[in-house]
């Protein structure tokens, strides 16, 4: 009997054939990293420069190796998620964000003058009660996914991980700080106009001075 593939399936095999047909242009589009956006659903939270953002890199991990032994439990200065630890159940409620890695051109300097492209994105969450961070490389469903394995095809799509501290101690503080102000800048806009009460009160009636 011939066993029926779902048509998730499918979908994930011919992403990964147009993803084999186009490696050759995304290789050499392989580079540092440029910047990387931080966004919670539709807003825009936070940019980390090249200054800072280069210090991390999406070419470490599963699916990439080291002397052609594969890094998928190896740490690397640069890791953004503890690879080596691997897969962990996270916690069941996290406050999720969507982060994008944009990088420049192989062998180009990190300035952001230069043209980039988004190469990478994952979703981070952060436990409230423990401040824990944890990295989810997007499942197939997830509209990362395309782009992602044109990158890097990792085998562990779906799957959270540990973020390390170096990334804990760069994103968390600036989260905070970004939804501060967002949430400031909302209750400015939110506060009720007041106006100057006028001294004639509505429909009163003028007084008049009886004639002598």
């Amino acid at each position: 009997m011939k066993a029926r593939q779902s048509k998730t399936g499918l979908w994930v095999r011919g992403v990964l054939v147009a993803a084999c047909l186009a490696a050759p242009m995304v290789a050499g589009a392989k580079g540092a990293t440029a910047r990387i956006e931080v966004d919670r659903g539709k807003t825009a939270l936070l940019t980390i420069d090249a200054q800072e953002a280069s210090a991390f890199t999406i070419w470490s991990g599963p699916g990439t190796f080291v002397n052609d032994v594969s890094a998928a439990a190896v740490t690397q200065p640069g890791d953004f998620a503890d690879w080596a630890a691997g897969a962990v159940t996270p916690p069941k409620k996290l406050r999720i964000y969507r982060v994008r890695f944009y990088c420049n051109a192989e062998g180009a300097s990190t300035s952001e003058s230069l043209p980039s492209h988004q190469c990478y994105g994952v979703r981070y969450g952060i436990d409230e009660s423990t401040g824990r961070g944890y990295v989810q490389i997007p499942p197939a469903n997830d509209k990362e996914f395309p782009g992602n394995i044109q990158s890097i095809y990792r085998e562990v799509e779906g799957r959270w991980f540990n973020s390390t501290r170096s990334w804990d101690e760069l994103l968390q503080p600036r989260i905070e700080a970004a939804v501060a102000a967002a949430a400031a800048e909302t209750r400015y806009y939110e506060q009720p106009i007041y106006t100057t009460p006028s001294h004639t009160a509505v429909g009163a009636k003028p007084t008049l001075t009886p004639k002598n």
